[in-house]
Parts: C-alpha cells; sequence; structure tokens
C-alpha cells in the first residue's frame, strides 16, 4: 500500500482536511493522544487550581470533570466524519463511568 501524501489531498476542503489525514496517516492515534492530552489537561489544571486557591484539592472530582469534558470533546470531534471510531467512544464513556463511580465511592 502506498502512502497518500500531503500534497495529494485537497486541503480547501476545511480546516478538518488536514486533521484527519494525519489521522489516517498514524492510524487513529492522533485523536486518541489528543483527547487524553484535553483529559490530562482539565484534570491535572483543575485539581492544582483547587489546590492552590483552598489548600486542598478535591482529585476526583478533577477526575470526574476531566472525564466530562473529554467526553462533550469526543461527541464533537465525532462530528467529523472519520475522525473518532467506535473503540474510542466506549473507552473515553467507559472511563467517564469509571470516574463517575470513584467519585461516588470516594466520599463515603
Amino acid at each position: 500500500m502506498t502512502w497518500k501524501l500531503i500534497n495529494e489531498v485537497n486541503m480547501s476542503g476545511g480546516l478538518h482536511t488536514p486533521i484527519l489525514y494525519i489521522n489516517d496517516a498514524v492510524g487513529g492515534l492522533f485523536i486518541r493522544v489528543l483527547l487524553m492530552v484535553i483529559w490530562s489537561i482539565v484534570t491535572l489544571g483543575l485539581f492544582f487550581t483547587q489546590k492552590k486557591a483552598t489548600g486542598q484539592g478535591d482529585f476526583p472530582l478533577s477526575i470526574v470533570v476531566g472525564s466530562l469534558v473529554t467526553t462533550v470533546m469526543t461527541v464533537i470531534f465525532g462530528l467529523i466524519p472519520g475522525l473518532v471510531d467506535t473503540w474510542t467512544y466506549s473507552i473515553v464513556i467507559g472511563i467517564f463511568m469509571l470516574a463517575g463511580f470513584y467519585f461516588l465511592w470516594s466520599k463515603a
């Protein structure tokens, strides 16, 4: 199989065209890494902001909020055909559910 070069792609199709090209070139890894980076930034940013403001951070809450933001971003990215696959949806929703259970059980 030959690789499709960047100059063979019609880049006037919109902003999603280079993102789709990059995602296809690396076999779908780009969107997964991007979602992991979004989750990490939101989770750690919220935790350390809480810790700085109040002196104590709520890590289970930070995980839930990070997972919620990542789930919403996954749905938004899913509006672009071919960017997010079913496996990625399943992983993101599963992590969101596990984070919710962890949040509920950590407050006991």
